[in-house]
């Protein structure tokens, strides 16, 4: 049972579950990978976890959904979003990745701000709270996002960063 040490949480006997922000974009990658747009081939699905050991419970289910490969980079405590965001910035390099889709948020801080960050490290444009994608075959980018009076769309080339929303049409639609 977890309990606090002082202020501080310990995490002893939780398992670890992927947020439900990071599972749609899990779900997002796995439909673009179906190839519905065949000039955008998904060559592999990488699936990340930055925190304690615990944590590879996440990339575990990230597996079984479908992902071909998982990176867990292990650290003590709970990183904060800068800080992620450059761990996932080198490892976009690595991986030569030209689309990121990550959950819009965590939900054990819900600080929303690591694709923000991780869009100005890599200097590529962003949807943020993603409620609908589409693909061109000229790899145009459409998102529609959910903003506070309701939804705006933005529109760019590959590469780019999406965050998800729970709104999330889990029905991609590509063109």
């Amino acid at each position: 049972m977890p309990s606090f040490e002082g202020n501080k949480l310990t995490l002893a006997g939780l398992k670890m579950s992927m947020n439900p922000f990071c599972e749609l974009a899990v779900e997002q990658s796995l439909r673009l990978r179906e190839g519905k747009v065949k000039s955008l081939p998904v060559e592999s699905i990488v699936a990340v976890s930055i925190g304690p050991a615990k944590t590879m419970d996440t990339l575990r289910t990230a597996l079984a959904m479908g992902a071909d490969k998982a990176i867990h980079v292990e650290v003590e405590d709970d990183p904060e979003p800068l800080s992620v965001a450059k761990v996932l910035k080198a490892i976009a390099e690595r991986e030569n990745s030209n689309l990121i889709l990550l959950g819009k948020q965590s939900i054990d801080r819900d600080f929303g701000q690591t694709g923000q960050m991780l869009g100005g490290l890599l200097g590529w444009p962003q949807a943020t709270c993603a409620a609908k994608m589409e693909i061109s075959e000229d790899e145009k980018c459409t998102v529609t996002e959910e903003v506070d009076g309701g939804v705006q769309t933005v529109s760019a080339k590959l590469p780019m960063i999406v965050t998800t929303d729970l709104r999330y049409d889990p029905l991609l639609q590509l063109n």
